[in-house]
């Protein structure tokens, strides 16, 4: 008779309906959560399109200050170094390995060497 009984009151907490008040509290607090780090993580369009130009900017005269042209895809890589019209292949000292680049004219400062 006692298990009958403690049987019924855990069915009886089973059917008992949920408590609604935690439950809300609980999601609007997890809303809340969500909704500050999604918004704080990233800037109003104005801002980030501000950062961009002010980033293409940096890199645009960076890129002028170097004596070559580096453009860089997922695929490819392509570097532009202008030279004087005199200046045959012969001339030139360019070497391409793995982990290394050097390019330039024989017996002068290489253009690029990293």
């Amino acid at each position: 008779m006692e298990r009958e009984a403690a049987t019924a009151n855990a069915n009886d907490a089973c059917r008992s309906p949920p408590n609604t008040d935690f439950i809300r509290q609980t999601f609007a607090q997890s809303q809340a959560h969500l909704h500050q780090h999604t918004m704080s993580g990233s800037p109003p369009p104005e801002e980030r399109e501000k950062a961009d130009a002010e980033a293409r900017a940096r890199e645009g005269a960076e890129q002028a200050a170097l004596p070559y042209k580096w453009d860089q895809t997922i695929k490819d890589v392509d570097i532009t170094i202008s030279i004087e019209a005199k200046y045959k292949g012969k001339d030139l000292d360019v070497k391409i390995s793995r982990n290394a680049l050097k390019a330039g004219i024989k017996g002068q400062e290489p253009f690029i060497d990293v």
